[in-house]
């Protein structure tokens, strides 16, 4: 199942109306909206970093998502000198109120170029060589809790930049940014999509799995982070058995997950155009 996360109506409305998505009354806390035929939720968040990790933990948990979804942040974001318009993935996301910083795994071919992300606390108009925007860094920081990396991914619309800022926004101009960039993000979510199935369809991890916790004593945390790993480094290396990347000094669960998530790092992954 595919999820976007969106701070904005007039950022999800585009995609609402293109997956004929429909409102959920039960959802209380957040407006979801979801058309089980095809297989897409939504959750408009609210403007901020703590609005969009608590939405994106909430549609997991009211949703109850599998460990395979696919999870889109998707909306506008400044930067510098990108073109209005513009459309790009957050191959890096930092929040720089603490400097966090995750860097998602592209692993699918795409035509959209990638480029770094920053996450603010207050709306700025003093423009760098980064995207920026407000929510990224908290859908990635609830995300990477329940989702692989390969499938939790932040895309973004230029909205404004040093020759046109935020004062000239709109709801209805971000309506029309976002429905002219729809094509290609319906299809890297389509990507992202057959990707998924894959995932659970053609990789069995419950041998290495059994091997894993009959060795080290996992608490059920450690375990469902052992089963992500184990998910991506069969991705990754699919030709490697996932026990030879654990440091042989390693000793207890923590020491064998962080072993493993340096070594899954570790391994390089191309991109169909480079990182901006």
């Amino acid at each position: 199942m595919i999820h976007f996360i969106c701070a904005l109506k007039c950022e999800a409305s585009p995609l609402i109306e293109h997956y004929q998505l429909k409102h959920i009354q039960k959802a209380v806390l957040f407006n979801i909206y979801m058309n089980n035929e095809n297989g897409v939720s939504l959750t408009i968040t609210g403007v901020g970093k703590l609005a969009a990790a608590m939405a994106t933990t909430y549609t997991y948990t009211f949703l109850q998502c599998e460990a395979d979804d696919v999870w889109i942040n998707m909306g506008v974001a400044g930067h510098a000198t990108h073109n209005i318009g513009d459309i790009y993935i957050a191959n890096r996301i930092e929040d720089v109120s603490n400097t966090s910083t995750w860097y998602p795994q592209l692993v699918i071919d795409t035509s959209i170029p990638t480029a770094g992300l920053q996450s603010l606390d207050q709306p700025s108009t003093e423009y760098n060589n980064s995207m920026y925007d407000m929510e990224a860094a908290g859908f990635i920081f609830s995300a990477s809790r329940f989702a692989t990396s390969e499938l939790s991914h932040s895309i973004k619309v230029i909205s404004d930049n040093q020759l046109s800022p935020t004062d000239r926004l709109s709801a209805r101009v971000i309506s029309k940014l976002i429905d002219t960039a729809k094509e290609p993000i319906v299809m890297f979510a389509s990507q992202l999509e057959t990707l998924s199935q894959e995932l659970s369809s053609d990789l069995d991890i419950s041998d290495d799995f059994q091997l894993f916790t009959t060795k080290w004593h996992f608490t059920q945390y450690q375990q469902n982070e052992l089963n992500k790993l184990l998910h991506r480094h069969h991705l990754l290396a699919p030709a490697k058995a996932p026990i030879k990347s654990i440091n042989s000094s390693c000793n207890k669960a923590k020491e064998v997950l962080d072993s493993l998530r340096t070594s899954l790092d570790n391994i390089p992954f191309n991109l169909t155009k480079q990182d901006v």
